[in-house]
């Protein structure tokens, strides 16, 4: 499975909130101030995958808790 690629017409948010999306993801790395369009989609994608995986995970805790009771 792969990230997906946003273009620059499909990009929601902003260059300050991509990095710090990207400073969250890796702490131990310096953001360059100049973020391009790719550092901010990918930024995106990062975020969106782990809202998805977040969700898939509550919905497995769910499970788990009904299977158990």
């Amino acid at each position: 499975m792969s990230l997906r690629h946003f273009t620059p017409a499909e990009i929601v948010i902003t260059r300050v909130e991509a990095g710090r999306i990207l400073r969250f993801f890796f702490p131990a790395q310096s953001i360059p101030p100049a973020l391009t369009d790719e550092d901010i989609s990918y930024a995106q994608a990062l975020l969106v995958e782990a809202v998805d995986v977040s969700a898939e995970m509550g919905y497995v805790q769910v499970l788990f808790d009904k299977a158990l009771m």
